[in-house]
């Protein structure tokens, strides 16, 4: 978990709303830290794990702030 809190500065973030952390900067990590090919590989798809449920997360917060921010009915 603290490696994702690391690496979630480096997401690129749209007009739309945050990206995926690239993979390159999991990459990056894993080679700072030393990490060997299978271990970079798992950490790679935990991250991904972990940001796909955050991107998800996120988008459903946009949707809820949208339908509590649209108009109901003819006022």
């Amino acid at each position: 978990m603290q490696v994702f809190t690391m690496l979630h500065p480096s997401r690129p973030v749209h007009f739309g709303g945050p990206g995926p952390i690239p993979l390159q900067e999991i990459e990056a990590f894993c080679r700072m830290a030393g990490f060997d090919d299978a271990e970079r590989f798992d950490l790679a798809m935990e991250i991904r794990g972990l940001d796909l449920l955050y991107l998800q997360l996120y988008d459903r917060q946009q949707q809820t702030k949208r339908t509590i921010l649209q108009p109901k009915g003819n006022v």
